[in-house]
């Protein structure tokens, strides 16, 4: 599932930056822009990509660690609750052969 969201913020980020150099000309012509103050234009996208893209992808690292964590916890108390519940039937069962006269 990661993957196909990186594969869809790389579109995403492709297209802003095919958008942004075709209507570079006309933003340069509007606001009175040099070429190095529409490249700083141009660096605003990536900065901002690089700023949030490295947390947000660390935030959902940290969210699934969590919920695989709780997972495994999760498991862990159900297999040792069926342990006992088991051990508890096998000495009663124990208990219960003992105490008929069925051996005699």
């Amino acid at each position: 599932m990661l993957i196909f969201w990186m594969f869809i913020m790389g579109a995403v980020a492709y297209l802003d930056r095919v958008n942004i150099s075709i209507a570079g000309q006309a933003i340069q012509k509007d606001f009175g822009l040099t070429d190095l103050q529409l490249g700083w234009v141009f660096s605003a996208f990536v900065i901002g990509y690089a700023l949030f893209q490295v947390p947000g992808v660390q935030i959902h690292i940290h969210i699934h660690v969590i919920r695989r964590i709780k997972r495994v916890l999760k498991n862990k108390r159900l297999r040792r609750s069926r342990r006992s519940k088991n051990k508890k039937q096998k000495a009663h069962h124990r208990l219960h052969y003992i105490g008929t006269d069925s051996h005699e």
